[in-house]
């Protein structure tokens, strides 16, 4: 049980840093001409995309954390 707490973590902090990785190529490829979305609905969807399912699996690992040591 304490492997598949620490995976849910590992996953958490793998999704955070494919979020900062994306987030930098969308940063270097951004074009204010060619694009008509700003930026920031840019970051909303990797935010979506990433952050969310990484906030869901620390969440998932925290809960089964809490619930062995009780």
């Amino acid at each position: 049980m304490k492997k598949l707490i620490n995976l849910f973590y590992l996953l958490a902090i793998v999704l955070l840093g494919v979020f900062i990785a994306f987030l930098v190529v969308d940063i270097i490829k951004y074009d204010p001409v060619i694009t008509s979305a700003p930026f920031y609905v840019c970051i909303i969807l990797r935010a979506v995309e990433f952050l969310l399912p990484a906030i869901i699996f620390f969440l998932v690992g925290l809960f089964l954390s809490k619930k062995i040591k009780k």
